[in-house]
């Protein structure tokens, strides 16, 4: 019988008239060439036979001559032209709707010829997708009725394309090679109706025959019904986007089938096993029973690691997975099928995902997998395997083993197909991702969170998609002895970091040798991928970013609490809150928020106990009086100070004492100043700074400050260091302190009519590139009058300096900036002749006459200690 043509002829074109015959014939070309590109494309022509068969260049026609060589399998299809016409319509309502949703139905009655052998079959079209249905090889489903074909009762014929040409035939013979149950998948010539169709792949079906012919007791095969999953998506994802989906077509909804149910149920003892086995599948998905108690795990690991060898994820998925029930060892086997092979792009027991439109990398939902990878027996199987698989030599014996065979079946592709390739590039390229997941780069961090009770204490985290194994510690060696090794006492696992997702960190601890505890900062800990059998390690770093509460209770992320203390009123029309005059006890932090002004008046005693500070960032207007300051100081010694952050204005203080104050130390927030102001200009008149305990009794930083008519008494260090400020000092004295008067950095200051005196270290000392210009300045009993460092210049008009060690010094400390300068006008060295200390490089001039340097070549050795110049260094 003649196949009639899928689509009508074209209407005959009318002959153009003579005097336009030239350009009509133009035209009509141009459309005739336009009009069979459309149709190849729409077709399938070009990109199954026209786009490959260019790649293949000069190779396809040596091919195909030796093509000729081999002698396939022939099946001859015959049926009446209405069921032809039939399986045209189902094709044609197909290809309009995107979507084949197939039944028994659709099937219609044919015969097949093969050799000798001449069988009534049912065919209908087959194929989840329309690339089943381009150009004129449709895929077909076969069932042969009451007997077999080529020892098949149910088989599927379908463009080599659709599997990848060669690539599927290598998949279920590494399937095979592994006894791991595949699918019978070889090439076969077909004709239909007597037109040839040329080269087509057979693919077995699910039917008994599969496992009795691979040397299995027959039992129930089972899958989770897909045909909802197809449905859901022609429904919904489709017209509407895949968020649009409701979920019927799921994983976690669909249904547990096998093949040709019916018949199994009604067999007693057929239907028995089914059940059995469609519920252990059903308490597997339900998370009641482990893989390793449901599945073969020793066929399951090779299933998966052949998976990724030849990126065979498509098969894997879950709607592609088939099993069969082995009725001795009751334990589900995976069926290979569908592999669609291409490059690997991620491990199987790795999180999966996607790019979206803008790139981004999206996790994709894979439940059966998660449920398959989750049991840690399978897990150290499957990565077993996949080592295993991943070495070049495993590949090099696969080709070997399967080199005869694959010679006659490319041959017989290379007839139709003269581009196919076989496959081994894209698997050795699978390998070496596949090794770069076993064998990475980093796998584990390790923080060290101290020595606890003789024991290592660790945080632990892993950074990659695969588990890790933790096996223990090395510790450094000593004496050239090689390094200890103390074995983690119980198996310890690290879950694979999901794609996204920050490092989630054990804590793990591990018994040491009391003389290695020492030791324990340069640890580094052994670990490998589960599964694996190479040790790695990875240096410990010597502290945790776990072990810490920063973040939580220090003061600068303390509410606002100004209403919690009954002394202070607060009104926020009017942007003040006021403390009223009497004397306070503070036993928590107060703390002040931006957008008010606080104020303080005359005979206002606010004191700080038990670590108390006073925070604010709102400035302050605090004006006590000469009778009656306004005073901030602490009975027990504990009182951490005032800080004034970003206050956005200038704070005013004036005749304000500050006395017995610590610099804050809360949780990780250390400031050095028993006073701070921090980006918030500040007015101090009148005001008195004593005997505070703190790196600085004042620091500003990054504002304007201007000081005048204060005193500074018995400070632990530095009286008032400023950086990067603006400053003036005006008519104020510096006593007895232990370290700087005024220590400006970064900064430009201008001071007149100051004496510090009693300054353990330098009365003025001006640096990192600061510059101040000094009016009267009298410096006494201090070690030096006056320094300028690290690209400073120090600009006076009167210096006097009585009873000081060294009078002015000039040189380079932080070797970043440079040397210094210092001019003096009138230089005033009491009771005669200072001596001074200038770098080579400094410069030095008094009276406008330049200092020569100083004999000494290291200036900062001689006024440092050794400990502080080594910190220098660092």
């Amino acid at each position: 019988m003649r196949i009639p043509p899928a689509n009508g002829a074209p209407p005959r074109a009318r002959a153009p008239r003579r005097g336009h015959g030239a350009l009509a014939l133009l035209a009509a070309w141009t459309l005739l060439v336009f009009a069979i590109g459309a149709a190849a494309h729409a077709s399938g022509f070009w990109g199954i036979y026209a786009r490959p068969l260019l790649e293949a260049g000069w190779k396809a026609p040596v091919r195909w001559a030796r093509a000729q060589l081999a002698t396939p399998t022939r099946l001859e299809i015959d049926m009446k032209f209405d069921a032809f016409q039939k399986l045209a319509f189902h094709r044609e309502r197909a290809l309009a709707q995107r979507a084949l949703f197939a039944s028994s139905d659709d099937a219609v009655p044919a015969t097949i010829r093969s050799g000798d052998e001449n069988v009534k079959v049912d065919i209908r079209l087959k194929g989840d997708s329309i690339a089943h249905l381009q150009g004129e090889k449709w895929s077909f489903r076969v069932d042969v009725k009451r007997s077999t074909l080529l020892g098949l009762q149910r088989f599927s014929l379908q463009h080599p394309a659709t599997r990848g040409y060669l690539a599927e035939w290598v998949y279920h013979r590494a399937l095979e090679r592994e006894d791991v149950l595949g699918l019978r998948y070889e090439f076969v010539d077909v004709t239909l109706n007597g037109k040839p169709l040329g080269v087509y792949a057979l693919e077995e079906h699910f039917e008994k025959q599969l496992v009795e012919q691979r040397r299995r007791r027959a039992g129930p095969l089972l899958r989770f019904d897909e045909e909802l999953m197809w449905r859901e998506l022609h429904a919904q994802a489709h017209p509407f986007g895949s968020q649009a989906m409701s979920g019927y077509g799921a994983y976690e909804a669909s249904a547990i089938d096998g093949f040709r149910t019916d018949k199994t149920l009604a067999d007693p003892e057929a239907r028995e096993l089914y059940l059995h086995a469609v519920r252990l599948l059903e308490r597997f998905r339900r998370g009641e029973l482990r893989t390793s108690e449901v599945f073969d795990t020793g066929r399951l690991a090779k299933y998966f690691a052949l998976t990724d060898l030849l990126g065979a994820d498509h098969g894997a998925r879950w709607h592609n997975m088939r099993f069969y029930f082995n009725p001795i060892t009751m334990r589900l086997e995976p069926i290979g099928f569908d592999a669609e092979c291409r490059p690997l792009e991620f491990p199987s027991a790795a999180q999966a995902f996607q790019r979206d439109a803008a790139g981004r990398l999206v996790p994709l939902e894979r439940g059966f997998h998660d449920a398959v990878f989750a049991d840690r027996a399978f897990y150290r199987a499957y990565v077993a395997e996949l080592e295993r698989l991943a070495a070049p030599a495993y590949l090099d014996a696969l080709e070997r083993d399967l080199a005869d065979g694959l010679v006659h079946a490319q041959r017989i592709v290379h007839r139709e197909f003269p581009q196919a390739e076989p496959p081994y590039p894209m698997l050795r390229r699978n390998q070496e991702l596949m090794r770069s997941w076993l064998e990475p780069v980093a796998g584990v961090r390790a923080h060290l969170r101290g020595v606890e009770d003789g024991a290592l204490a660790l945080d632990l985290g892993n950074l990659q998609s695969l588990a890790v194994e933790v096996l223990g510690v090395e510790l450094p060696a000593r004496d050239g002895a090689a390094p200890a090794v103390v074995d983690w006492p119980a198996p310890l696992v690290l879950e694979p970091r999901r794609i996204g997702a920050l490092v989630a960190f054990e804590p793990a601890r591990v018994a040491l040798p009391r003389s290695a505890e020492a030791d324990a900062p340069a640890a580094r800990v052994r670990w490998r991928i589960l599964g694996t059998h190479a040790a790695r390690t990875t240096q410990v770093t010597p502290y945790s970013p776990l072990a810490s509460d920063a973040g939580t209770g220090d003061a600068t992320r303390t509410p606002p609490n100004l209403a919690e203390f009954p002394f202070v009123s607060v009104d926020l029309a009017a942007g003040r809150a006021r403390i009223r005059p009497g004397s306070w006890a503070i036993e928590r932090d107060l703390v002040a928020p931006p957008g008010l002004v606080l104020h303080a008046g005359p005979g206002t005693r606010l004191d700080l106990r038990r670590g108390a500070k006073i925070v604010s960032r709102s400035p302050l207007v605090w004006r006590g009086s000469a009778e009656a300051p306004v005073e901030l100081l602490s009975s027990d010694a504990t009182g951490q100070g005032l800080v004034v952050l970003s206050a956005g204005g200038e704070s005013v203080l004036e005749h304000v004492r500050f006395a017995g104050l610590r610099n804050v130390d809360d949780r990780g927030w250390t400031l050095t100043g028993a006073v701070t102001f921090f980006e918030s200009p500040v007015t101090l008149l009148a005001t008195e700074f004593a005997g505070n305990v703190a790196e600085d009794a004042l620091n500003v930083v990054r504002s304007r400050v201007r000081v005048d008519d204060s005193v500074f008494r018995d400070a632990s260090s530095d009286a008032f260091d400023c950086d990067f400020c603006e400053v003036v000092v005006t008519n104020t004295r510096f006593e007895r302190l232990e370290n700087d008067g005024i220590d400006v950095s970064g900064s430009t200051a201008s001071i007149d009519n100051v004496t510090v005196e009693g300054a353990g270290d330098k009365g003025v000392s001006v640096g990192e590139a600061s510059d101040l210009v000094a009016g009267r300045l009298v410096v006494i009993g201090s070690n030096v009058g006056v320094a300028s460092k690290d690209r400073s210049t120090l600009v006076a008009r009167d210096v006097t300096v009585r009873d000081c060690k060294w009078g002015i010094a000039a040189f380079e400390k932080k070797p970043e900036f440079g040397p210094a300068q210092v001019r003096i006008d009138a230089f005033h060295g009491e009771p005669g002749p200072v001596p001074h200390l200038i770098q080579i490089g400094s410069r030095v001039a008094v009276g406008g006459v330049a200092l020569p340097p100083s004999d000494q070549q290291n200036v900062r050795a001689i006024l440092y200690d050794a400990a502080d110049s080594v910190a220098v260094q660092r």
